[in-house]
């Protein structure tokens, strides 16, 4: 549910100019669809149900923050937005770093 709305606002975001640069180089959709891999194999079953982290770093490669650059901010307010309906929708909790 909330990765399907997560890759509408971003084909609004990058349709134009920018939807033939992501010809051949990572999509913003797979950075998505990683972000949420990785909340999945970390989440936790506390007594307070289950969490997952609330903070995740991504790693882009130089040439894909420059190519990316003129949407950076919109995208990375993007994942955030997919991670807080992931963790709604799954009823999951945001916590803290977990080890």
């Amino acid at each position: 549910m909330g990765l399907q709305s997560f890759e509408r606002r971003l084909e609004r975001l990058v349709e134009g100019v920018f939807s033939k640069t992501f010809s051949s180089q990572i999509q913003p959709v797979e950075i998505g669809r990683s972000i949420i891999r990785r909340l999945e194999t970390q989440r936790t079953i506390t007594t307070e149900g289950t969490a997952i982290p609330n903070n995740v770093t991504v790693h882009l490669c130089p040439k894909d923050v420059e190519r990316l650059g003129a949407i950076l901010n919109n995208l990375a307010d993007e994942l955030c937005a997919l991670v807080r309906d992931h963790a709604n929708g799954e009823k999951y909790r945001l916590v803290g770093p977990i080890d």
